[in-house]
């Protein structure tokens, strides 16, 4: 068993957000960061083909946009952090919007491209993992990556939990940067008849993390699948002389007739191009 003063689920850029305020705020205990898939970047997170080391797909959103100027102070000072360290650079990239007969339209109103819009230097992944590095410049941190925590139970004043792959941890202080096991599609996903956070809230008793599940639970869960294609190898961008991409997001009544949120044009370093639907 792997024992922990603090232990978040999930390896998105929440959590890391979240860690990066904790640590700055004075918080010196031992940490685990647990995540589902093979690296950091949660929903965003940057996958090499198995094909060639060529390739670098931004698997998920290539971007994030701040849609209003706000007066919080913990945000602003986060962007501020992750532009002054060269992580995050206003997105250049091209975005059009097309409407349900493929004309473009000459205004957007596509929720993610309004405000300031946001592209990782490199990608999510390594946007997240060198945030880490800044905050953990000593590798306290330990980091468990294809591990999904599938249990978990609440036994004198401490969170176990259990991973698919057989792990056990013990924690004080448990995160979730994820709601997978706070939803009810969790008991699809795990084949269980409870949701796992739920029968932790039967045997304690706990107001809180009852009211926690049916709030959690007004969220609709939509399922998503990432196509990605790849162009012939004689096929390149010379139109882009750098490594900018290209979007082509919907109008909301296209997006629901054609079943495509966006399509993103993404150049490689070979000069291809793949295709992420």
């Amino acid at each position: 068993m792997k024992i922990y003063d603090l232990l978040v689920i999930g390896g998105g850029f929440s959590s890391v957000s979240f860690l990066s305020e904790f640590i700055k705020n004075g918080f010196e205990g031992s940490i685990a960061l647990l995540e589902a898939g093979r690296q950091l970047g949660g929903r965003c997170s940057l996958k090499t083909s198995r094909r060639s080391n060529l390739w670098d797909i931004h698997h998920g959103s290539p971007n994030f946009n701040i849609q209003k100027n706000t007066s919080n102070t913990v945000l602003n000072d986060f962007i501020k952090d992750l532009v002054i360290n060269e992580l995050i650079v206003l997105d250049d990239s091209f975005h059009f919007e097309l409407d349900r007969d493929f004309k473009m339209l000459s205004v957007s109103n596509n929720e993610f491209y309004i405000g300031d819009i946001y592209r990782a230097l490199v990608s999510m992944s390594d946007l997240l993992a060198k945030k880490i590095k800044l905050i953990d410049p000593l590798g306290n941190i330990d980091t468990f990556f294809s591990t999904l925590v599938t249990d978990l139970e609440f036994i004198n004043d401490k969170w176990i939990l259990y991973t698919k792959s057989g792990e056990v941890f013990e924690t004080k202080f448990l995160i979730l940067s994820s709601n997978l096991i706070l939803h009810k599609r969790s008991k699809q996903i795990f084949s269980v008849d409870n949701i796992p956070m739920e029968i932790v809230a039967r045997k304690t008793r706990s107001k809180h993390i009852s009211t926690l599940i049916k709030e959690v639970n007004k969220q609709n869960y939509i399922k998503r699948k990432n196509y990605i294609l790849y162009t012939n190898k004689s096929y390149n961008f010379k139109a882009l002389k750098s490594l900018k991409d290209i979007h082509f997001t919907f109008q909301k009544e296209a997006e629901r007739e054609i079943g495509i949120e966006r399509i993103v044009f993404n150049k490689q370093k070979n000069n291809n191009i793949s295709i992420v639907l």
